[in-house]
């Protein structure tokens, strides 16, 4: 999913724990409405090097929580640690 990475690269964050933010109040809802590439459902996943965000792995089309599992599975697959 195009968006879902734009989206963790641009806010350098899991889409995730943005989705999560905003069901907890901790991030504005209006996040959503900062560009319209902007997808916040799970799946979203940035991508680090050397504590830098250099891009994002967004998947779709299972169900949030495995998106996740397989965007991290891909970032692995590749040998990249995406902590900062």
């Amino acid at each position: 999913s195009y968006k879902k990475a734009f989206t963790a690269n641009s806010q350098k964050r899991e889409t995730a724990e943005i989705a999560q933010g905003i069901k907890n109040g901790t991030i504005p809802e209006d996040v959503r409405y900062l560009d319209e590439n902007i997808l916040i459902l799970d799946g979203g996943v940035p991508i680090y090097i050397d504590g830098k965000v250099v891009g994002g792995i967004g998947v779709g089309g299972a169900h949030g929580s495995e998106d996740v599992r397989i965007a991290k599975a891909g970032i692995s697959a590749i040998e990249i640690n995406t902590n900062q």
